[in-house]
């Protein structure tokens, strides 16, 4: 864009604007209630238009309206009800704008969601809040469009459509087709063609606001239009992380936001502020550099080293730098030979000996040579406008001839003029290569560098074919190249084969649920099991890093939707012909069901007769009453993998019989152990017996009903001897769904890794399914009739990854565990089965969350304390008389609290690690410190000269000493309590145990208090606080202490033997027998609630219940 057009409307017209502003507030806030009061005192007397109405309670309702009404009945009832509407409207009309100007300084101009029924006002409070705002900058900084390149593609025909990637503040915005610019309007250039829509790739730090600003060089109202036009095309859109976008005010980092064809494609502008417009000036934030590429269709690793490194060779540097990461869809990129269009690749710089990249021909890629800053003389375009201030901008030029070539379609990115200002990044935050901040696993960094994607150079694809490189890449986009040489018949009808990875296992929410769930089983039963000052033993930070990467998926109540879904349908079904094949979750928890045959729908589920719908606005509460009719008859329902929509999909390998998995040797294997794994974590197979031939043993995460066999013969062998003996006719999934029997109707699958058979075996006997796997290695043709064979089968086509079966098919990205994940996994679980360690001298204990010196001084039981962070229940912040502090940001809370539970290492960046799973700017991090600063000091005076969260120049982030913890209180009591007397230290743990309120960091759903294993650290100290001043209490004779202390201890952690015991004790104390049952019965209970538990209670226990009952028979 020309900075004239930026500059259209310059400061009179601001001023006009913002004059128009204030009179029509002054209008609505002043001049209409002012009328309205004259006209009442006018017309009353008073300026109270109530003035002289009886009080309601007198009013006769029957006489008013059985007499005649006056005409000055009529009108003053007009005239009351007119002052208090006008006064009402300008009331919120008033706070409305209010309301606006502030959400728009504070969101970078950003509006707020139109509230319903209140249109009207929102519109006109808009619309004084921008002339209020028009002639002041905003809080926030503005963003210009910068970019690497001095012009875009601008094509000529459209028979030859390209790809563009221009740089748009710090993201990248795809373009298919002609480049258009825009005016000060939203509105497109006149002699502009439009195009098909581009894509924004969303950044750091972006809003639709400053999208919209970098798209009209900041003018306010052509931001406004342009803004609006983005959130119209995009609301309610399903974006590429399976998730909608509903709220205006919420975009996440790597969504595509669609921008309007006829707004979009507007060339970097090179516009300076003056002293008039300072207003309109973006200063330049996050340029964009040499150091990132975004993937175009046809690209591979050579041809991208050979024009942006000067070397092809130097395609390893790119494989090194980049091989390995998760790229920003998700998948891995794990093979140097596939690059998916949209990833974006980290470059290494360019050394001084590196020879420059190939020019770009301007002929060939429509890029003008000449710097922005060059003359017209100097070989600009005669078509640009001709103003003497204008810039030359690509909305401007004349569009070149389009060069069709014989080459591929490749072409280098273009290098910045060398001139233009690039800013170093936020401190802290680079990302190039042995300069990462501490800040936890890398995240995708999403800020490309502008890479212009249209026919090569004759010069590099030469290069390129005289020497070997590694195998030209296919993509899965559709988006065609142009070829004209003598293979270019072939080229064009070479089928792509659109391999794509499968999912890592962070992206998989429902499978890593289930392994979630599995590890907080584990992590109970042992520490149902450890004593009284018992210790974690040593976590290591693999296992943590391991247990965040599963917790940063939550599915949410989608899951109770599956559920309660799938038991609805099973009750609606009317016979055991037909059952559920998939069910497919979408992100908003529309509920689509694939069934085996032909069923009535049943209410409120609609679509056809085979695939039946629940709207995500229909809320589950309307199939409960059905639901309670069946168990759940899915066994052995999987997570397989996310559809091209975004919704998981969990398929019934019971009902497909035979599953076939065909593709390459590696994704198959990964895709076997993610069926495996997710068998073994799912709470529904739970009983379900599980063999594996060719998988690793660990695969199935010691269920309790695993078997491990050498070949495919002995499993099916196995599995037939476990196959339950059905009645005629009837399905496992018609018994299991009417309860039949009473029994469970266990299902055997049968999960075959590696090249362990054919897909050629006989139908599986009812209750049993097979899944196999049936890789292929590079040019191998499988015959049509080696596949058909399976019932239901997950392939690799030239399109991606499908699934078909129950006469149906879908498109997938399957989800994978590697041998890497299952090993990580495995470790975990291992480690959170690990027995606590006991200490053999209590007085050798070092203290975990305080550095007291404990003494027998009465005077020093309490520790020295100022504020206390109540962990031990719902997350507290109060001072030492019990006053709670209040902050706005719920990340300042959780701040506070990482900083009371890491005194050892508290930095900024394990901080910022652990609270944030991407990286946030600076002033994000600093505006959560300096809030937590504030807070704690309106709550309680810090030291003098001091600070609580005193500040420093070095990466740490220290919290002062007497700033402590509940848990530290109590384990400051502990230690004094060890050696006073019985009735001295129950006076001296009472206070302690008051202090247990709950589950530690109940109602949070913080990352790092379980993967740290703090939460179970909590959990054992407030165990051993309540065991101990119970058992004081028992030895004084006191029960009912003994009660409330067990009972404060069993609230976090239900079915502990210890505390069980205590109060089996207690009651047979008391000689009350039937209280000793019964808190064996509610014990049991606890057991054997717990998913893959055994229900067999703890062996000490049994023996204290023989021994308090007298007989085994009691």
């Amino acid at each position: 864009m020309s900075p004239t057009i930026g500059r259209v409307r310059g400061a009179p017209r601001r001023v006009s604007r913002f004059c128009a502003s204030v009179l029509l507030l002054l209008a609505i806030g002043i001049g209409l209630p002012a009328v309205a009061l004259e006209t009442a005192r006018r017309r009353f007397g008073s300026a109270n238009p109530l003035s002289g109405v009886d009080p309601p309670w007198s009013w006769s309702v029957g006489d008013a309206l059985s007499a005649p009404l006056a005409d000055g009945t009529v009108v003053d009832a007009l005239i009351r009800v007119s002052v208090i509407i006008v006064f009402a409207a300008s009331l919120i009309i008033v706070v409305t704008t209010i309301m606006e100007i502030v959400h728009l300084v504070r969101d970078g101009g950003l509006h707020r969601p139109r509230p319903t029924g209140l249109g009207w006002a929102t519109a006109l409070g808009r619309y004084i809040a921008i002339g209020l705002l028009v002639v002041v900058p905003l809080a926030s900084p503005k963003v210009a469009v910068a970019s690497a390149t001095p012009a875009v593609m601008n094509l000529a025909s459209d028979a030859h459509p390209v790809v563009t990637a221009t740089a748009l503040d710090n993201g990248v915005v795809e373009t298919f087709g002609h480049s258009a610019s825009i005016g000060s309007s939203g509105a497109p250039l006149s002699g502009q063609a439009s195009a098909e829509p581009q894509r924004y790739v969303v950044q750091r730090g972006d809003s639709v606001w400053s999208i919209a600003a970098a798209l009209t060089d900041g003018d306010n109202e052509a931001t406004l239009n342009v803004a609006e036009r983005i959130l119209d095309t995009n609301l309610q859109r399903t974006m590429n992380d399976g998730r909608r976008f509903t709220n205006p005010a919420l975009i996440d980092i790597g969504w595509e936001l669609m921008i309007p064809a006829d707004v979009g494609g507007l060339a970097p502008s090179s516009q300076t502020a003056d002293s008039e417009d300072g207003a309109d000036a973006f200063p330049l934030d996050g340029a964009t550099s040499n150091d990132r590429y975004v993937v175009a269709p046809g690209d591979n690793l050579w041809d991208i080293a050979a024009s942006h490194l000067g070397d092809g060779n130097a395609w390893t540097a790119i494989w090194d730098m980049n091989g390995g990461d998760t790229m920003v869809d998700g998948r891995t990129f794990d093979d140097p030979d596939l690059l998916v269009a949209g990833w974006i690749l980290e470059l290494p710089a360019r050394t001084a000996s590196s020879p420059a990249g190939p020019a770009a021909d301007p002929a060939v890629v429509g890029l003008d040579p000449t710097p922005a800053h060059a003359d017209a003389s100097s070989g600009a375009d005669a078509d640009r406008v001709a103003d003497p201030t204008d810039t030359p901008s690509a909305g401007h030029e004349a569009a070149p001839e389009v060069e069709i070539n014989e080459a591929p379609n490749r072409v280098p990115q273009a290098e910045p003029p060398p001139d233009q200002p690039v800013e170093p990044e936020e401190v802290g935050t680079s990302s190039s290569p042995g300069h990462e901040s501490q800040r936890g696993p890398r995240t995708p960094d999403t800020t490309p560098t502008p890479a212009v994607s249209a026919s090569a150079a004759a010069d590099s694809s030469d290069r390129a074919s005289a020497t070997p490189t590694p195998a030209a890449s296919t993509t899965t986009s559709s988006v065609a190249t142009v070829d004209v040489g003598a293979d270019a018949g072939a080229a064009t009808d070479a089928p792509s084969t659109g391999s794509t990875s499968p999912l890592r296992l962070e992206h998989a929410a429902i499978l890593a649920t289930g392994i979630v769930a599995l590890v907080g089983v584990r992590r109970r039963a042992r520490l149902r099991a450890a004593t009284p000052h018992s210790r974690m033993p040593k976590s290591h930070e693999a296992h943590a890093a391991t247990e965040r990467r599963l917790r940063v998926s939550d599915p949410g109540e989608r899951l109770m939707r599956v559920d309660i879904g799938v038991r609805a349908i099973a009750a609606a079904l009317p016979d055991d012909d037909v059952r559920i094949g998939w069910i497919e979750l979408s992100a908003d928890g529309d509920l689509r069901a694939q069934l085996t045959g032909d069923a009535a729908l049943a209410n409120p589920w609609v679509g056809d007769r085979s695939r039946w719908t629940l709207d995500a606005a229909i809320p589950i509460e309307l199939l409960a009453q059905q639901a309670r009719q069946s168990n759940m008859p899915c066994s052995a329902l999987v997570h397989i993998g996310v559809t091209d929509d975004g919704a998981d999909l969990l398929l019934d390998v019971e009902a497909c019989g035979q599953l076939s998995v065909d593709g390459p040797a590696a994704a198959t294997e990964s895709i076997l152990n993610a069926v495996a794994v997710g068998l073994a974590s799912s709470t529904y197979a739970e009983v379900a017996n599980l063999i594996t031939v060719g998988l690793p043993e660990s695969a199935l995460l010691h269920h309790r009903n695993a078997h491990c066999v050498a070949d495919l013969p002995s499993a099916v062998n196995r599995a037939a001897a476990m196959a339950p003996h059905l009645p005629d006719g009837r399905s496992t999934f018609g018994l299991r769904a009417r309860r039949t029997g009473g029994e469970v109707w266990e299902p055997t699958i049968i999960v075959v890794g590696g090249d362990h058979g054919t897909c050629a075996l006989d139908t599986p006997p009812p209750g049993v399914a097979i899944v196999i796997a049936q890789p292929t290695k590079a040019g191998d043709e499988r015959r049509p009739d080696e596949i058909s064979s399976a019932s239901a089968q997950l392939s690799q086509t030239e399109r991606g990854w499908e699934l078909r079966a129950f006469g149906s098919h879908r498109s997938v990205v399957p989800t994978g565990v590697t041998a890497n994940d299952l090993a990580d996994v495995s470790a975990l679980l291992n480690h959170c089965a690990t027995p606590t360690d006991e200490p053999s001298d209590l007085d050798d204990l070092e203290p975990q969350w305080h550095d007291a010196t404990p003494t027998d001084d009465a005077t020093d039981i309490e520790l020295d304390h100022a504020i206390v962070v109540g962990l031990l229940g719902p997350l507290t912040i109060t001072d030492d008389t019990g006053t709670p502090a209040t902050f706005e940001r719920s990340k300042t809370v959780e701040l506070i609290a990482w900083l009371a539970t890491h005194r050892e290492r508290s930095t900024r960046s394990g901080g910022r690690s652990a609270l944030w799973e991407i990286d946030v700017r600076d002033s994000t991090f600093a505006n959560v410190v300096s809030e937590a600063r504030r807070g704690l000091a309106r709550l309680s005076a810090p030291p003098k000269d001091s600070e609580w969260i005193p500040r420093t120049l070095s990466d740490e982030l220290p919290l002062d000493t007497r700033v402590v913890t509940d848990a530290a209180l109590i384990e400051h009591r502990l230690r004094h309590a060890r050696v006073q007397p019985p009735h001295q230290a129950v006076e001296t743990l009472r206070p302690a145990v008051e202090r247990v309120r709950g589950i530690p960091f109940s109602g949070t759903n913080y990352l790092w208090p379980e993967a740290e294993g703090i939460s179970s650290q909590l959990i054992l100290l407030a165990i051993t606080a309540a065991s101990e001043l119970a058992g004081h209490a028992l030895s004084l004779g006191d029960t009912e202490l003994v009660f409330w202390a067990t009972g404060r201890g069993l609230a976090v952690l239900p079915g502990h033997e210890e505390l069980v015991g205590l109060r089996m004790r207690a009651y047979a104390r008391t000689g009350d027998l039937a209280g000793v049952r019964s808190e064996w019965e509610l014990y049991e209970q606890v057991v054997t609630a717990d998913p893959w538990s055994d229900g067999e209670p703890a062996e000490k226990l049994v023996e204290l219940r023989r021994e308090l009952l007298g007989s085994p028979s009691s």
